[in-house]
């Protein structure tokens, strides 16, 4: 291919981003706008071309032309040489979801996938309005957009007028994840893509499809003949399994349809029901310390983990306005508009500015992910505490009511200093570090992704707050209580009164704060340790051992999360202990205790 060559007012580069059965797709820009990067599906027409792959491209025009979906990839344009059809596309900078599965290890988080295969759901929804089915939904036509899944390549897709009803149509798709109907070439119906996604989304959760054979007729025998099991590890929950089961129904008159799955309680975000749960604390629960307690204990298990393109749902729900903001974030992003005035350049020109600003996005993607890790680390910390102050309360934890205190207290504010540093850092008074250069950091800030993580980080610090103020009133008042009615004494009196400095100095993340919080700590999980070897009904609790974990991990929560890249993705993290064997679990804190 030459270097370039200009269609329809478009640029069509020699960049190539990838190849397919049918044709390549290259790199491309609108000769007007050379900031807007599309996606070019270029594909060959010769004397010999197929009047039916004519008529599949004409018809992929039409259909993406009429569907308009945040989840969908967008068409810009198209156009016919006598030597090619060119297809302009939305550029998407996040690969596709089968190299995603394959860089987590063959398969994802739940979270993860749920969070994909809602929003592919999402995307069909707009789908389904138009009576189209898509007839080829597969891993790699789902590609990613600053953690958005959207549906690609209509090749295959037809417009019907009945959605339920059947027809016949020619072969067409990937067989792995065929319904049995196209596999078997008879009649079928829009339910056939509901078994695509089906199968799609067994294996984001298992790493492999339920059925796999060497040939189509093979594959067709599996499907009736092995009925459909589910791995026990990993561990999945039954609301997930229950309408994959509905999905992958091989009579399609039984199989769920669209609306239904739309309906789906897996799919809804009730937005209403967890607002009527948050107003059912703050109404219902008269001891603050227990309202600060279940109010955060709300917010982090609805805001765990922050990963772009996540959480936006629940985001919503807890939508802080902070005075000092003053800005309006969509009117801030200037990703796209820092390029600098491409008009008059050469092409050569051209190229390089855009390939320094896919470059400077990945750049941007690295920090964000950095300041994302220490965020998550944060709410780790903050859901150690939670699970000291559950056990605690429950009489689980056997340890004295001044060191549960004192371990509140030092979570919490350990949690608080790492929140005040992620803002310091937003604001530019900390360096970020991490290899980080000023010039990425300034380039990070004129970003949108700068904005929406400096927003959340923000509401986080919002909802955090006024649980850690809790804690820190009773834990002052509780222990110099103690300290004057001489209730507490020997070196448990040392301790306390050496702890009580910190308190009242307020000091942050200094020489003697660090060594009081390592010190307390490791007197809380020596204790816990040992209860686990004496009492065997603490063996059987996972709540206990997980606790007794995380402060191992609380020690030094940035060196375990940043050497271990496997736990970099928390939703993996918490899966992992979530769902690890008992014995496995004991076994592994018994290794751990020995290097103590």
């Amino acid at each position: 291919m030459a270097e370039h060559k200009l269609i329809d007012g478009y640029v069509v580069t020699n960049k190539l981003l990838g190849t397919g059965a049918f044709g390549s797709v290259f790199r491309g820009y609108k000769e007007s706008d050379p900031k807007l990067i599309v996606a070019v599906k270029m594909l060959p027409m010769t004397e010999g071309t197929n009047k039916n792959f004519i008529r599949n491209i004409r018809r992929e025009i039409e259909i993406l032309s009429k569907i308009r979906s945040q989840y969908i990839v967008q068409l810009f344009h198209a156009a016919r040489t006598q030597k090619n059809y060119y297809i302009f596309l939305e550029y998407c900078n996040g690969g596709d979801l089968k190299d995603m599965m394959k860089s987590k290890g063959g398969y994802l988080s739940e979270q993860d996938a749920v969070t994909y295969f809602k929003q592919i759901i999402y995307g069909f929804k707009a789908i389904y309005q138009e009576n189209v089915i898509h007839r080829d939904i597969k891993p790699a036509n789902i590609l990613l957009h600053n953690g958005i899944a959207k549906i690609s390549d209509f090749g295959f897709a037809r417009v019907v007028e009945d959605m339920e009803g059947q027809e016949k149509f020619t072969l067409l798709g990937t067989p792995l994840y065929m319904s049995p109907q196209i596999l078997e070439q008879g009649k079928f119906n829009s339910k056939c893509d509901i078994w695509s996604v089906g199968i799609m989304f067994y294996e984001m959760l298992y790493g492999h499809p339920p059925w796999t054979a060497t040939s189509q007729l093979a594959l067709l025998d599996q499907i009736k003949k092995k009925p459909l099991t589910f791995p026990n590890q990993p561990k999945r929950q039954q609301i997930i399994k229950d309408l994959i089961s509905k999905m992958l129904v091989i009579d399609e008159e039984q199989r769920i349809n669209w609306y239904d799955l739309f309906e789906n309680e897996l799919i809804k975000c009730n937005s209403q029901e967890l607002k009527n749960k948050l107003n059912l604390i703050i109404d219902s629960v008269q001891d603050t310390l227990e309202q600060s307690v279940q109010l955060n204990r709300f917010y982090v298990d609805n805001n765990l983990i922050l990963a772009q393109g996540k959480n936006q749902e629940t985001q919503v729900l807890f939508e802080v306005k902070n005075d000092d903001d003053n800005m309006n974030i969509e009117q801030k992003d200037n990703s796209q508009q820092n390029l600098d005035d491409l008009k008059g350049l050469t092409y050569n020109d051209i190229i390089e500015a855009q390939t320094k600003k896919l470059q400077e996005q990945i750049t941007i993607n690295k920090i964000d992910a950095h300041l994302s890790l220490m965020r998550n680390i944060g709410i780790f910390v903050n859901l150690t505490t939670n699970n000291v102050f559950q056990l605690f309360k429950d009489q689980q934890l056997n340890i004295s009511t001044h060191l549960f205190y004192r371990i509140m207290f030092l979570l919490q504010k350990s949690q608080m200093i790492i929140f005040d540093d992620l803002i310091n850092i937003m604001a530019s008074k900390t360096p970020i570090g991490n290899g980080f250069t000023d010039l990425d950091w300034k380039l990070y800030k004129k970003n949108l992704q700068y904005f929406t993580t400096l927003k959340a980080i923000k509401t986080d610090k919002y909802y955090l707050k006024a649980y850690y103020e809790e804690i820190t009133k009773r834990t002052y008042n509780y222990l110099t209580n103690q300290i004057q009615q001489e209730k507490i004494d020997g070196q448990d009196k040392i301790d306390v009164k050496e702890f009580l400095s910190i308190m009242t100095n307020n000091q942050q993340s200094d020489l003697n704060f660090n060594k009081i919080y390592e010190k307390t700590l490791k007197l809380c999980i020596k204790q816990m340790y040992e209860y686990v070897c004496q009492q065997q009904k603490s063996t059987e609790n996972r709540i206990f051992l997980q606790t007794l974990k995380y402060l191992q991990l609380c020690l030094n929560p940035f060196a375990y999360f940043r050497q271990n890249k496997e736990f970099s993705d928390f939703s993996k993290f918490y899966e992992y202990y979530d769902n690890i064997d008992m014995e496995m679990f004991l076994q592994q804190i018994r290794e751990n205790f020995k290097f103590f």
